[in-house]
């Protein structure tokens, strides 16, 4: 599962991005980007590194409270990749 906390996001060790989201397959790539249309601000890419078994970041902030939209893109194959996206409220 991917958790936001200040200053942070991870990337669960099983794969899954978002709750309910389970994966059995390795991801050659993922990449996490949050927009706030409203304000034309992003995309900002949380650049996610290798953590030894899961992908995080410490340094991404959002930084202003609004309804930003994450979008995250894993690839899991030189072809086959999806992107998903979900608002969420920060205040």
């Amino acid at each position: 599962m991917t958790w936001l906390g200040h200053g942070s996001t991870h990337e669960a060790k099983d794969g899954s991005l978002l709750p309910g989201m389970a994966t059995t397959t390795q991801l050659d790539q993922l990449r996490l980007s949050f927009t706030l249309s409203e304000q034309r601000i992003g995309p900002l890419d949380a650049k996610l590194a290798d953590r030894s078994g899961y992908r995080g970041t410490g340094t991404l902030t959002l930084p202003i409270a609004g309804t930003w939209t994450m979008k995250a893109t894993v690839r899991v194959s030189d072809i086959d990749q999806v992107t998903v996206s979900k608002t969420m409220e920060i205040r």
